[in-house]
């Protein structure tokens, strides 16, 4: 018998895990409190969007109200939300989790996303986000110094110049100078 997995919180690192899980064929149900993204995933799967590729993948999709009419008690649940909302989270599916299931990341082992990114060569979403911060500043002209630096450093960070670290703090501080 295939484990049941729920996926709660659907954002950037719950939708990307979720949709993986479900292409490699895991019984995954990815739940989720934003009504208007349940829908769009119902509608149209979970869609993934990466510097290189645009994914789309069919999903079984559920908003925290429709939880208790699964019927149904998980083998895994991983939590794909901010650490402030994890302590609710919790509560709130802990009746849905069978007593020897697992609920995770253990939050030690876990590494957060925009390291992940780096250590796979990826962008990160703080390029996408400081970028896009920079270019509308430009467009605006308003200097955005801080974002501008940030950039700086994660394309440095990419090109192997840099390594990802609290160190690279200390840079950014005298690029603002």
């Amino acid at each position: 018998m295939s484990k049941r997995i729920a996926v709660l919180g659907a954002g950037a690192i719950g939708s990307s895990v979720g949709a993986d899980l479900t292409k490699a064929g895991y019984d995954v149900a990815i739940i989720d409190q934003w009504p208007a993204h349940v829908e769009a995933m119902k509608a149209h799967g979970l869609r993934v969007v990466m510097s290189d590729e645009d994914l789309r993948t069919p999903v079984h999709a559920y908003h925290l109200c429709e939880v208790c009419t699964l019927n149904r008690e998980f083998d895994i649940v991983l939590l794909g939300a901010k650490s402030y909302d994890t302590a609710w989270m919790t509560e709130f599916i802990k009746p849905y989790l069978k007593p020897d299931g697992y609920l995770g990341p253990n939050k030690k082992k876990a590494r957060g996303v925009v390291l992940q990114d780096y250590l796979k060569g990826r962008y990160t979403e703080t390029d996408y986000l400081s970028g896009l911060v920079v270019r509308k500043g430009k467009e605006a002209g308003v200097p955005t110094p801080a974002n501008a630096a940030v950039t700086a450093i994660n394309r440095r960070i990419r090109a192997g110049e840099l390594r990802p670290g609290r160190a690279n703090l200390a840079l950014v501080e005298e690029m603002l100078r």
